[in-house]
């Protein structure tokens, strides 16, 4: 009777044990998702971006890109409630979820001791998003003349000289004031985009051209990139360039988009 008494003791301090250890995984699991990134505003332990759409157009007389981006986020949490995007410098004219449906937010500007980061977008979901759900939610917005991320280039700081020139510099956390997204290097998205510019300019971005067509005026040129990416390898260029095609290599055509700047004296 000893024995089974001592056997049975030995297997209740086993599972205890193991139980322990499970909770204590779980513990630290719970807690290392919610290590804080201080390069963010954005909620990214509750709510990550999937994918992003960018709808803009480029324009050189107001330098602003205006438009909309469009989010598919996925909640990671049992009661979703807000989404908080870092947007900085950016008008924020309207916020809709997926069927069109007005939502509230609120644009902040942090206390001194965070100004570095900019501002933060809260947005006010109408109904809480499950764990595991995933939604979309469109910002319709514009950038700000003065910020750090967009240089315009006149004209005349061009080697032609007859048309400007766009291009962008995301790096380190910058890319919040080309779009409200969770811009951290701890966010990974794929993203799409329709671009409008003058047509005389053609724009590129980090991803790939799927389309591009003409009107009177404009160019509308699509992309798309499959390979998730941090928002800081997010970039735009929007410029008049040359095309030279070089003479075939070893079975390899090789291309290449030539721009030049105007040199200082």
């Amino acid at each position: 009777v000893r024995c089974v008494q001592e056997t049975g003791l030995i297997a209740l301090v086993s599972t205890l044990a193991v139980l322990g250890l499970f909770v204590g995984l779980s513990y630290n699991e719970q807690e290392s998702s919610r290590v804080i990134d201080e390069s963010t505003f954005a909620n990214i332990h509750e709510v990550r971006t999937q994918h992003f759409f960018l709808n803009l157009t480029v324009n050189f007389d107001t330098k602003t890109l205006s438009g909309s981006n469009t989010l598919t986020l996925q909640s990671q949490t049992r009661r979703l409630q807000q989404v908080i995007l870092d947007a900085y410098h950016l008008e924020i004219k309207q916020v809709v979820d997926q069927n069109f449906n007005m939502l509230d937010y609120e644009h902040v500007t942090p206390t001194s001791d965070q100004k570095d980061l900019g501002q933060y977008l809260v947005i006010y979901l109408r109904e809480p998003a499950k764990r595991g759900e995933i939604f979309n939610i469109t910002i319709f917005y514009s950038t700000a003349k003065e910020q750090d991320t967009i240089s315009w280039l006149e004209p005349e700081q061009t080697a032609g000289g007859k048309y400007p020139y766009l291009y962008s510099q995301c790096e380190s956390i910058l890319c919040r004031q080309v779009a409200p997204l969770q811009d951290t290097p701890a966010v990974k998205a794929t993203y799409s985009a329709v671009i409008r510019t003058p047509k005389a300019l053609r724009p590129f971005l980090s991803a790939n051209e799927t389309d591009s067509y003409e009107d009177e005026d404009f160019r509308y040129s699509s992309f798309r990139n499959d390979i998730p990416i941090p928002s800081y390898l997010f970039a735009i260029v929007a410029v008049s360039y040359t095309h030279l095609t070089l003479p075939t290599i070893y079975s390899v055509q090789i291309s290449v988009v030539a721009v030049s700047l105007k040199k200082k004296n």
